[in-house]
């Protein structure tokens, strides 16, 4: 099923500014070096086009803008939930059932506890 959910700004700026800065600076390095007659405008074009790209790079790494997850806390107890899953099939695979599988059933009903707890609560 694909996703139909609208990214918000910070999304698409996260997902893009990194993409548009390589893309300038090696628009730049690489219009500056077809330049050839040595001028300074052709020096400035290489420095700013390795800056743009050192900056894409570094901005790709570790993105200024925040993350805008408000429910962290949710989102970790159904990552929780969704290892339950798989591991309560592999289980399923492997032997069918028996205590392993009960125990797993179990574990997987208090973390849906615990996900109807944080549904709605903000966390930091």
């Amino acid at each position: 099923m694909p996703n139909t959910a609208k990214s918000t700004w910070r999304r698409n700026v996260n997902r893009y500014v990194p993409l548009v800065g390589v893309t300038i600076g090696l628009v730049l390095i690489l219009s500056g070096l077809a330049v050839v007659d040595a001028n300074p405008e052709l020096y400035m074009r290489v420095i700013i086009g390795i800056v743009m790209v050192v900056a894409g790079y570094f901005y790709a790494q570790h993105p200024f803008l925040s993350s805008e997850r408000k429910y962290s806390g949710l989102r970790d107890e159904v990552d929780n939930f969704v290892d339950l899953v798989r591991r309560l099939n592999r289980t399923a695979i492997a032997i069918g059932g028996g205590p392993e599988f009960d125990e797993l059933t179990t574990a997987m009903r208090a973390s849906l506890a615990r996900i109807e707890e944080l549904a709605g609560k903000e966390t930091d």
